[in-house]
């Protein structure tokens, strides 16, 4: 908030909270008081009519009209009711020391009370700097008024009423930074509900708080991690040793916060896969900037998405029933011209099925060579060369592998594919495959699957005529929690 105008610094909160007011406060506020000062008018004028005080008549026959024509343009159009709020108010104070005097004191009296009383209503319906304008104009229009009329100057009464004006400048100040900060914190409620809303299906979770004297994150809570996180200090180490870009998770968030802190973001959420060890996590981190920020991270668990797979059988043993029966048809159906159709369905629907159960942990030593031999007589109409030692091989998800296969052979214009390898880590190795290719069906499928091939292979090229795959021969699996030991043990 600005600190003298009170105003939100964003525009997009301000003009919420502007309409939040409008529809709860302002409308309300607005229209009682002219309803009333209708009513008070129109038993004035009725009063003069009948004692036959035309100047008073036409005097409050003309602030009837003007309540009612305010009125009118309330329920038909859209006008700003800190403008007519402001206008009004004028109207009434400079209305009553111009035509309202009365002889009698204490009637007179009366009316200043009743005056000052409205005037106070209207002002306190209005936003700090109109408000505060009306105050300071109507205190100058009593003292000229004042010094015109008195017969006597006397400073005490003038020196009395700024000082109220000071106090009351000073309580209208102090109101609306309540009424705003109050609409914030509500504000925040509703966005941590929306977060919150996340969490009902059991997902596992942190919440930290960083303290911003000591720049260190503090543990605040955490929810469902049976098996993996003890402690706090667990949480706290996690925080150091993961890695997102070659940066400590702990350190990319921070940056994170303070980014956009500075450009006065109240709400920051993103999705992020991060490493540590040999683990790969995917996070979804909400930042909530409060008193002191709040950091929330959900712990994801690996999605496989397989457009246009072919139905797969929920019984295991039924399916693999279904399989040999499949296969045994293939003596029969060798001759006929749809029979490399027929097989290439068959594997297809045997790895979907695989892939429905456990993918993300199920890993297998293959032989790179034996696979893609294995699944280049699917494609008989291709010649498959294979320059690669027999020996290599790698630890992955063999139906990820072939998958990744079939999407390349599916998606080739010529006859001839090459296959080349070469070893660009210590626990890396670069597949390149050239032929001619419909690259943006194979970019395509990578994006899509990019949480989960990321485990396995990662596409670095893909041009028409080379598609180039990195493989890690000691894959990441999915999040566990466990300690070094666990995790070489799985894989």
């Amino acid at each position: 908030m600005n600190k003298f105008t009170l105003f939100f610094y964003d525009k997009n909160v301000e003009a919420l909270y502007q309409s939040q007011a409008l529809q709860h406060f302002r409308i309300t506020h607005f229209n009682l008081l002219s309803k009333g000062y209708m009513v008070n008018f129109f038993f004035r004028c009725l009063t003069y009519l009948l004692n036959d005080e035309l100047k008073r008549f036409y005097q409050n026959i003309g602030m009837l009209i003007f309540f009612i024509v305010a009125d009118i343009f309330l329920n038909r159009h859209f006008i700003s009711l800190r403008i007519l709020s402001v206008i009004s108010n004028h109207l009434l104070i400079i209305f009553f020391y111009l035509f309202d005097e009365d002889s009698d004191a204490a009637i007179s009296h009366l009316k200043g009370v009743n005056q000052m009383g409205a005037s106070f209503l209207i002002t306190i319906g209005t936003e700090f700097p109109e408000a505060s304008l009306q105050v300071i104009v109507i205190t100058i229009i009593r003292i000229i008024f004042f010094l015109n009329q008195t017969k006597s100057l006397i400073l005490y009464p003038l020196g009395s009423m700024v000082f109220v004006t000071i106090c009351q400048v000073y309580f209208l100040y102090k109101y609306n930074e309540a009424m705003r900060a109050q609409f914030m914190l509500i504000q925040k409620d509703r966005q941590w509900e929306r977060i919150l809303e996340q969490l009902i299906n059991k997902q596992s979770y942190i919440m930290l708080n960083f303290n911003e004297s000591s720049f260190q994150f503090e543990y605040f809570m955490a929810r469902n991690f049976s098996n993996c996180f003890k402690s706090k200090e667990d949480i706290l180490n996690f925080l150091k040793e993961a890695q997102y870009q070659k940066n400590s998770l702990n350190n990319y968030i921070y940056e994170q916060m303070k980014q956009y802190q500075q450009e006065r973001i109240d709400l920051y959420k993103k999705e992020i896969i991060v490493k540590q060890q040999r683990e790969l996590i995917k996070l979804e981190f909400s930042i909530f900037f409060a008193n002191q920020p709040t950091i929330l991270i959900i712990f994801h668990k690996p999605k496989l998405r397989i457009q246009n797979a072919p139905p797969t059988i929920g019984s295991s043993v039924f399916f693999q029933y279904f399989v040999q029966l499949l296969k045994s048809l293939k003596k029969q159906l060798k001759q006929k011209p749809h029979y490399i159709t027929f097989m290439k369905r068959i594997r297809l629907i045997e790895i979907h099925h695989n892939l429905q159960n456990s993918w993300e942990q199920t890993i297998q030593e293959i032989n790179l060579c034996h696979v893609i031999s294995k699944q280049a007589k699917y494609f008989p109409d291709i010649m498959v060369q294979i320059y690669i030692k027999n020996t290599i091989n790698l630890k992955t998800n063999s139906d990820i592998f072939s998958l990744v296969l079939f999407k390349l052979f599916s998606n080739t214009n010529t006859y001839i594919i090459k296959f080349r390898y070469s070893q660009l880590e210590e626990d890396r190795i670069q597949l390149i495959v050239s032929g001619k290719f419909n690259s943006s069906v194979v970019l395509s499928f990578f994006e899509l699957h990019k949480e989960s091939l990321s485990r396995f292979v990662i596409l670095t090229q893909a041009t028409q005529y080379v598609i180039g795959m990195s493989f890690e021969q000691n894959p990441y699996i999915p999040f566990t929690g466990k300690n070094k030991k666990y995790i070489d043990q799985q894989i």
